[in-house]
């Protein structure tokens, strides 16, 4: 069943919930004073219908709510699922220096905190209202319906309450934003923190994390304690008024009925079951309404982060700023890339002054330098994401690069580094990464070409704990991926400096002899005669 199919069923499933609690709850408040009424008049057939309509309500309400639980769960997890898909595509609209303006903690508190939590918010908010509300104007009418004066005050003291609703909302507001502010600063913050750890580690000063992560909480817990007290403050208020128009209303019924039947005793005592309804009545009307007001704040509260969240045409998620390209290549492919008079200034040295290249389609490239040379620089530079520089990069010598649409880069060239990581798979989806229908013929030749055969298929990697692959078998299996979702370009920076003299012969061989593939080879560890087999050696020191 589709997604779409599934939101749908639960949309239906929500309406006939509401309709059933309107229903199961208007019996359950009303049945008291018919018991009471046919008690009164001796009618017991009536009596016990009403009395297996009371019990049989309660019983489907148990049932309805302890089932929607598990459905809204079900619900909220499939929106949930929806909108972090919708959201995380701004990621396809920036480049990696606009993405790592964030620390991931951050990332990860906008999802929880936006998506997670605020979603859930409101979805719940809205649902409850809606309940609630229906379940109010039931209510009204019954009140009208038995006694006029009742609905009419009713209606008097729940306009004064919904005054006060709005009131309070601008505040619990501005201490809701603040709250939430504040948790997705913290989380932010972690990443940094836990980043000291090791150093920390290294020089016994393991406490001083304890201090750092004491000063950052102890901020976000005074904003946060704000925000419970400012909430249980306006609760509290809100729960007296409610006790003080309970006892108002009491009043007014009892007073009426003093005074409508003070001649005629027999009415009088009569009316002793409408004063009872009354105080029921009474009970669950405003603790409906109570828990209205409360909603309507927390879906106020959320409906415009839901807004944001779910308008990503119009804002980015995440604060980020999204790149636009100069030029439509949607049709190009790769042909070259031109490097005319580059240079680059950093504060105390020239990087590339006026440097010139020229990178042809399937020829492979070896970048030598000493440390400092400027050999990451230059990678980045023509992957799009170091764009400071003078000259000009030219794609397929005329695209400057810094002006390019990522997206294009990103289809035509692949990056392989040196901190190779693997997922908590088994090799086979460590290298295609789950793809469906993968290319086993491919993939076991990759397998067996990489010499990565002695890896048990079955054993799950990237644990913690494990310690059986090696690094420099965590770098064959990063490049059996790179080769695997083949580009035109694979720009390889360091990303085999782990791997053993056998194993780096058989990899660079299998690179070279790629007739297609364009390679960007950087490495500190080179023999003469390793460089001789590439077509061209880069010197960046000259």
């Amino acid at each position: 069943m589709s997604t779409k199919s599934k939101l749908f069923l639960f949309n239906i499933w929500n309406i006939f919930y509401v309709l059933q609690y309107l229903i199961t709850s208007f019996v359950i408040t009303v049945a008291p004073y018919y018991l009471f009424t046919f008690l009164e008049e001796h009618n017991y057939q009536k009596l016990v219908i009403t009395s297996l309509i009371l019990i049989l309500s309660f019983i489907v309400s148990a049932v309805f709510t302890g089932y929607h639980n598990a459905v809204f769960t079900g619900f909220i997890n499939i929106l949930k699922l929806k909108l972090v898909s919708k959201t995380i595509k701004v990621f396809d609209k920036v480049n990696l220096s606009e993405y790592n303006k964030n620390s991931e903690g951050y990332y990860y508190s906008q999802i929880k905190n936006n998506i997670g939590e605020r979603i859930e918010k409101y979805y719940l908010a809205l649902i409850e209202i809606l309940k609630n509300l229906l379940y109010i104007i039931a209510i009204l009418i019954f009140a009208f319906y038995t006694k006029w004066i009742l609905g009419v005050t009713i209606v008097a003291l729940l306009v004064l309450f919904f005054n006060f609703s709005l009131f309070i909302k601008p505040k619990l507001k501005k201490t809701f934003i603040a709250k939430t502010e504040s948790w997705n600063k913290f989380n932010e913050n972690i990443t940094g923190i836990i980043s000291y750890l090791p150093a920390l580690y290294t020089l016994n000063k393991k406490e001083k994390l304890n201090k750092l992560f004491a000063k950052k909480l102890d901020a976000n817990l005074n904003v946060y304690n704000n925000y419970l007290k400012t909430s249980k403050f306006f609760s509290l208020i809100s729960e007296n008024l409610n006790l003080v128009f309970k006892l108002f209303v009491s009043g007014v019924t009892i007073v009426y009925f003093g005074l409508v039947h003070k001649n005629d005793v027999f009415e009088l005592i009569k009316s002793v079951s409408i004063i009872a309804f009354v105080g029921s009545l009474l009970d669950n009307f405003f603790d409906h309404l109570n828990e209205t007001i409360e909603d309507i704040l927390k879906f106020l509260q959320v409906k415009k982060a839901k807004k944001e969240i779910q308008d990503t045409q119009n804002i980015a998620p995440f604060n980020l700023t999204l790149t636009v390209s100069a030029f439509n290549l949607e049709n190009e492919v790769f042909s070259s890339i031109l490097i005319k008079n580059l240079s680059l200034k950093l504060k105390d040295k020239t990087l590339y002054n006026n440097k010139n290249l020229i990178i042809y389609p399937a020829k492979k490239y070896i970048i030598k330098g000493s440390n400092g040379s400027g050999k990451f620089t230059l990678a980045r530079i023509l992957l799009g994401l170091e764009k400071n520089y003078d000259g000009n990069v030219l794609l397929n010598a005329k695209y400057e690069v810094k002006e390019i649409d990522f997206k294009w880069i990103n289809k035509h060239f692949n990056y392989l580094a040196n901190n190779s990581l693997l997922l908590e798979a088994n090799i086979e989806n460590n290298i295609v990464l789950f793809e469906e229908n993968s290319d086993k013929n491919k993939l076991n030749n990759l397998i067996e070409k990489l010499n990565l055969q002695t890896i048990d298929k079955n054993k799950i990697l990237g644990q913690e704990d494990d310690n059986d692959v090696s690094t420099g078998q965590m770098q064959r299996i990063a490049l059996a991926r790179n080769l695997y979702f083949k580009k035109d370009v694979l720009i390889i920076d360091e990303g085999l400096s782990n791997i053993d003299k056998e194993n780096l012969e058989i990899a660079l061989n299998l690179l070279l002899n790629d007739q297609d593939l364009t390679l960007i080879y950087i490495s500190h560890h080179n023999d003469n005669k390793r460089e001789q087999a590439f077509d061209y050696i880069i010197y960046l020191d000259k």
